[in-house]
Parts: structure tokens; C-alpha cells; sequence
């Protein structure tokens, strides 16, 4: 019993000696006084209770706000480096041009590939041996029918104009290459000529050009063969000279990849007087290509279609650029 009970029963005992109240009265008064005293002072602790409680929710909620204002306002987490899509068969399939050589790429609808620097892309059988390529993320994976076992992971990427970036592993002495020797990675950059591609368009010669001649009969073989492309479209035109010298003759194939599945096939040669005759196969009509007449500079070929030809390439004046 604290002070202020103490004086407070001494109160109600002085107070009750001028009543008629039995020392059992007081005894009662004093029980329930003691009894609120009780009550009150449990009333008071469960309050600081709570108070307690909330101050630590307030505690635990400020800590949660902190944390999070602390990994806000620290660094930034690293990224992951990117990852670059396949290529895939759509984008390879046709004829390519090593930037800056002679040597022409030939990717096929399933994928194989075929390597050339001389004009037979249009026409030459898919060896059974090709390198054939498949999508990998990055770029491609390269594998080698002659030798199995033996795959070669590319990173490759195609820009939206034509162009193709791709970097060849090193070999390994398991996988030594066609030479049978180990040897280091390889960076290649092609254009993609047909179908035709913003860059292809745009492609000039790699051969020196030197003063025009016009072409005819007596140096036509000096000038004709190759591979050329119809400056501006994706028309390739390949001709080769025919194996007897005495024919004076050259083969030739003409395809756009883009919008024809076989090429075009027949014979040409030059007329003494410079025109440039163009013959279907024997047996499948009689629809001839003629040029007026053909100015060559060694990188090109400027031929003015005659005016009673058959049938064209491209327009009255096509300009072929030579590949290879």
C-alpha cells in the first residue's frame, strides 16, 4: 500500500468513527479499494503492452523501408552479357560473296555449303561431302560429313542490308581441318548477292578495270567468262567456255535465288559484228537474248539490248558487274 492508499484508509476510518459502521464496514471498503487498486494497475501494465507491441511493429516496418531504400540506393547489379539469336537457314539460303576475293559461298535450303571462285555456283551438283550447317544460339554450328565427330561452333550475325559477320573456331588436334594440321580461328565478312540484299545491290568489281573494248567473236574468250551480276537486282549470270575450242561457244546459266528455283540455261557467243547472242536449249524454244553490243572494262559489262530481241535480262541497258 502506497502513500496516498495509506492516508486514504486513515480517511475513511476517521470518517466512519462518526458513523454507525461496523469495523466489518471499513474492513469491506478498505477489500474494495485494494480490489480497483488491483484492477487499475493490471489495466496499466496491458496498455504499456501494447504500446511495447507497437513500437516494435514500427521498428520491424522502419527496418523494411530502410533495407529497401538501402539496396535502391546501391549499385546497380550487373547484366548478364547478351545473348545473340541463331542464324538460321532462311537468312543463309543463296549466294554469298566473300568481301573482297573472287570466292563465292552457296548455303542450300538444307543447309549445305558449297565454295567456289570459279562461275559454276548456278549449276555445279551439291557434293555428297559438304560441310552442312545447322542454327546455334550465336551464330551456327558447322559439321564435316567426312569426318563425323567433328562440329565447329560459329558466331555468326546478318545485318538487315546484307551483310554477314562470322568468326570460324581454331581447330583442335582432334579436329584438325581438311589438311590434317591444327590451325587458327578465322574471321569472315561476305554479302549476300542473291536473292538480292541492300548491300549486294550496291557491289562493284574486285578486278582492276582497264581501257573498253567492245566485245567480239575474236575476243570473246578474253572477256566473257565468269561470274557477273546484274548491277542493281540479284540476277546472277555465269558462263563458262565449252570444252571443244572449235565451237566458240560459251555455256551459260542465269538465276535471280529469289525468284526462281532453277536457273535459266543455254549457249551464247559473239558475232563478229558485236552482238551478243543468248540460245535457250535446243528442243525448248526458239526465244533468243540478244545485246546490240557489249563494252567491257574487265570489271564490267555494258551491253545495250537490241531491238528485236526475244527476250531480256533486265532493261534496254544492263550493266553486269564481274565476281569472279
Amino acid at each position: 500500500m502506497n502513500a496516498i492508499e495509506r492516508r486514504v484508509t486513515e480517511a475513511l476510518r476517521t470518517f466512519g468513527e462518526g458513523l454507525e459502521m461496523t469495523t466489518q464496514d471499513v474492513n469491506r471498503l478498505e477489500q474494495e479499494l485494494e480490489q480497483k487498486r488491483v484492477k487499475h494497475a493490471a489495466a496499466r501494465r496491458r496498455q504499456r503492452n501494447r504500446l511495447f507491441q507497437a513500437a516494435v511493429a514500427a521498428c520491424a516496418v522502419a527496418g523494411v523501408v530502410l533495407g529497401a531504400l538501402a539496396l535502391r540506393s546501391g549499385p546497380e547489379p550487373t547484366p548478364g552479357p547478351a545473348v545473340s539469336p541463331p542464324v538460321t537457314l532462311a537468312q543463309l539460303e543463296g549466294i554469298w560473296r566473300v568481301d573482297g576475293s573472287d570466292w563465292l559461298w552457296r548455303f542450300t535450303t538444307d543447309g549445305r555449303v558449297i565454295v567456289s571462285d570459279k562461275p559454276d555456283l548456278l549449276t555445279a551438283a551439291v557434293p555428297g561431302d559438304a560441310p552442312v550447317v545447322r542454327p546455334a544460339t550465336g551464330g551456327f554450328i558447322v559439321s564435316d560429313p567426312a569426318s563425323p565427330p567433328c562440329e565447329a561452333r560459329w558466331s555468326a550475325s546478318i545485318s538487315a542490308d546484307g551483310h554477314l559477320h562470322a568468326v570460324q573456331p581454331a581447330e583442335t588436334p582432334a579436329c584438325p581441318g581438311e589438311d590434317g594440321i591444327a590451325g587458327p580461328g578465322s574471321t569472315w565478312d561476305l554479302t549476300r548477292v542473291s536473292p538480292a540484299s541492300s548491300a549486294g545491290r550496291a557491289s562493284t568489281s574486285n578486278f582492276t578495270p582497264i581501257r573498253p573494248v567492245k566485245v567480239v567473236l575474236e575476243n570473246q574468250d578474253a572477256y566473257l567468262e565468269g561470274t557477273w551480276l546484274l548491277r542493281g537486282t540479284g540476277t546472277l549470270l555465269t558462263v563458262v567456255k565449252e570444252a571443244d575450242p572449235a565451237a566458240h561457244e560459251f555455256t551459260y546459266a542465269a538465276q535471280d535465288l529469289g525468284a526462281t528455283t532453277e536457273p535459266r540455261t543455254g549457249t551464247m557467243r559473239a558475232r563478229l559484228n558485236g552482238q551478243v547472242v543468248f540460245w535457250p536449249p535446243e528442243g525448248t524454244g526458239s526465244c533468243t537474248i540478244e545485246y546490240e553490243s557489249v563494252i567491257t572494262d574487265g570489271s564490267t559489262l555494258d551491253a545495250t539490248l537490241a531491238a528485236g530481241s526475244c527476250d531480256r535480262f533486265g532493261g534496254v541497258n544492263d550493266t553486269w558487274v564481274r565476281l569472279n
